[in-house]
């Protein structure tokens, strides 16, 4: 049965709550070119998958330990040194595997991607580790955002995507806030290609936090952090191209600490941190329009990070657990989101109703 001919009266009204003079289109071939996100066309219902939570731990004290001891030995020379950071051992990184799965999820093929806020990792299809580099960050943008007087300026991996046989890794300098870059890795071996793009500070006050590439338009996104504009780039040639405030038409709150994007179907879906419930919108890229799918209840000061579509359209979102402070070493050796996380969560999620508009506009 055409599904185009069984709902007359529910385009009817999607058609009647069409902004007036607005030229509206239900169908296109790139599915959000020139499409506004509508309420009834583009609402769909997700449901978390029952037991198929995957929990990431380790106690990892002992071994931050003696890691952060010789980065800061490093770091108090006369003439501070990046040395530290590269001087933890296969040992340690089998020590802790939480920390490769806390910032985003990408996936290349069917082969998961994490990153953390130094470093990547390849998974099998069961999230067991297959190829770790714990420490990833080009040292070239290492050097650019390290500041000697002040001793700090350490980068940070965002929420990373996959498009055209590139690993796009965002990362920050999340202290200064002074050159936000777009690295390029290799997805099979996870090493840097030696090629990255400085993306303009204006726009990015704040970070990047993560990158959503749209292969098919040859172009991706991201947002200054708890910003409420989405910055649109060239994935060609990384220029900058626009800036598309968001406006939410479905939902009551707004969008808000957005920690990871992916576009899925022509549209761009966020995760965001929001204060108390988390929540995943639906974007028109385009026009800005953000409808709220769902939202999900988690500890205090937990953290919603980045999310992925598995080959098989499943939704993934990383959920750090609530930050805290370790008891034995002192504040200094704060366990947090951002640095060292002593757990974390992957949620997985069915679409359980398809958007109305993707069932009108199905081939007969």
């Amino acid at each position: 049965m055409d599904p185009r001919k069984t709902t007359p009266l529910l385009l009817s009204l999607a058609l009647w709550a069409a902004p007036a003079g607005a030229e509206f289109k239900v169908c296109a071939s790139t599915p959000s070119l020139g499409l506004a996100a509508n309420a009834d066309l583009d609402a769909e219902v997700w449901q978390e998958a029952d037991g198929e939570k995957h929990q990431f731990s380790d106690d990892v004290y002992g071994t931050l330990k003696d890691y952060l001891d010789r980065a800061r030995l490093s770091l108090a020379r006369p003439v501070p040194s990046l040395a530290g950071f590269a001087e933890i051992t296969s040992s340690e990184v089998a020590r802790l595997p939480v920390t490769f799965k806390t910032q985003g999820i990408a996936f290349d093929g069917a082969t998961p991607l994490f990153s953390w806020r130094y470093g990547l990792q390849r998974t099998d299809a069961r999230y067991k580790e297959t190829l770790t580099r714990p420490l990833a960050i080009p040292p070239d943008i290492q050097a650019a955002h390290y500041d000697p007087a002040r001793r700090n300026g350490f980068s940070h991996i965002g929420d990373i995507d996959v498009a055209g046989g590139r690993l796009l890794a965002p990362i920050e300098d999340e202290d200064n806030r002074t050159k936000p870059f777009i690295a390029l890795f290799d997805p099979k071996t996870l090493e840097y290609t030696g090629e990255k793009h400085l993306l303009p500070v204006d726009k990015l006050p704040h970070g990047v936090p993560w990158v959503a590439a749209d292969a098919e338009r040859r172009l991706f996104y991201t947002m200054n952090w708890n910003s409420q504009d989405l910055q649109v780039f060239s994935l060609d040639d990384f220029r900058w191209l626009r800036t598309v405030p968001l406006s939410v038409v479905r939902g009551t709150s707004p969008v808000v600490r957005v920690q990871g994007g992916k576009v899925h179907e022509g549209m761009l879906y966020l995760s965001s941190d929001a204060p108390g419930r988390k929540r995943v919108y639906k974007v028109d890229p385009d026009g800005g329009g953000a409808l709220e799918l769902f939202g999900f209840d988690e500890p205090e000061k937990a953290a919603s990070q980045g999310l992925a579509f598995g080959p098989d359209g499943s939704l993934h979102i990383l959920v750090l657990a609530p930050y805290s402070y370790d008891e034995v070493f002192g504040p200094q050796y704060e366990i947090n989101g951002d640095d060292w996380n002593p757990a974390s969560k992957l949620l997985h999620f069915t679409r359980v109703k398809a958007p109305l508009r993707q069932r009108l506009c199905a081939s007969p």
